[in-house]
């Protein structure tokens, strides 16, 4: 499934710890990082992270495909939450989700541990940056020349800064446009590169881009795809609450594990 960048999902009714690493292959398996599982006809498992928006919209989108044949038995219980869509739980708490068309509206955990305006130390001088934890750490930089910024030279040295250690960061560099869009480019802890886009870096960016006063909810965020996340949240005595990730999500192609999968 693909919502904005690529994300595997991987349907099943349970998945032991020795098997994951197995089906995380990739060029010999089925290849993702960190491995995503969706447990069918229950609540959504995000396991193995924290939280990551993107697998939680491709989950909810991939998840009445498989309910179908049993929601067309009509069980009303099943229609319900067929049409509703379908909590999810992940290491960050469970939360909603709701289909709206080709998009995915997802209930997401409110952000943490926000820090405005302070310095960091790399190799090129002092940067002033600010904090947000959207499920996962994220670090944002605000540039105006956003296409001439070395995301991955800064996002790496930022990645593994001591102030960070031992987890690490993710680095979102942000650029203003209006009160209510911003354009983001992100290097990602696990990927160690530049992504097409991150729904929790999304996040952090747009409230933390209110919290400064640059932005108000609800916030369009241009991702490096140049598909558009949509952030929808309160802000409160200046923290954020109430944050709603919206965005497209499409099922690319659906396949069936064979034996094979595990001798690899």
């Amino acid at each position: 499934a693909q919502a904005t960048t690529s994300s595997s999902l991987i349907t099943v009714k349970a998945l032991s710890n020795t098997k994951i690493p197995i089906l995380s292959k990739r060029f010999a398996n089925a290849g993702c990082l960190p491995v995503q599982t969706v447990c069918c006809l229950s609540k959504i498992r995000i396991k193995r992270i924290s939280e990551c928006a993107t697998s939680t919209r491709t989950a909810a989108k991939r998840r009445p495909a498989e309910m179908a044949r049993v929601v067309s038995q009509g069980s009303p219980i099943l229609m319900a939450s067929f049409r509703r869509g379908c909590p999810f739980e992940t290491q960050a708490g469970i939360y909603e989700s709701e289909i709206l068309g080709a998009d995915v509206k997802v209930r997401m955990s409110d952000p943490t541990d926000v820090r405005l305006n302070f310095p960091l130390q790399l190799e090129d001088g002092v940067h002033n940056i600010s904090f947000a934890n959207s499920g996962v750490p994220h670090v944002l930089f605000f540039a105006e020349d956003l296409e001439g910024t070395d995301v991955f030279g800064l996002g790496r040295q930022t990645r593994y800064h001591d102030d960070f250690k031992p987890a690490g960061t993710n680095a979102n560099f942000v650029r203003v446009k209006d009160s209510q869009a911003i354009d983001i480019r992100t290097y990602e802890r696990g990927v160690e590169d530049e992504t097409l886009a991150c729904g929790t870096g999304s996040i952090a960016a747009a409230v933390v881009s209110a919290a400064l006063g640059k932005v108000t909810s609800p916030v369009a965020v241009k991702t490096a795809s140049g598909s558009v996340l949509t952030i929808h949240f309160d802000l409160v005595n200046g923290e954020p609450e109430n944050v709603y990730l919206e965005g497209d999500a499409r099922i690319i192609y659906a396949g069936e594990l064979t034996e094979d999968a595990w001798v690899y």
